[in-house]
């Protein structure tokens, strides 16, 4: 399996240190549109699921 790194968008937007969960959230959602190097963790799927039911 080949994987689509989008180097130049990983250099620009860094995983912030020490990320809360909710930082962590919207990066990997903004990472999923621009860079298919690798798949959401399960974790942070299942809450972006859960918040989009509350609204």
């Amino acid at each position: 399996m080949t994987t689509k790194l989008n180097k130049e968008w990983h250099q620009a937007n860094p995983m912030p240190k020490n990320p809360t969960i909710e930082e962590r959230l919207h990066w990997h959602i903004e990472h999923a549109k621009y860079c298919q190097c690798r798949a959401m963790p399960e974790k942070l799927k299942a809450m972006k699921k859960k918040l989009k039911s509350k609204r």
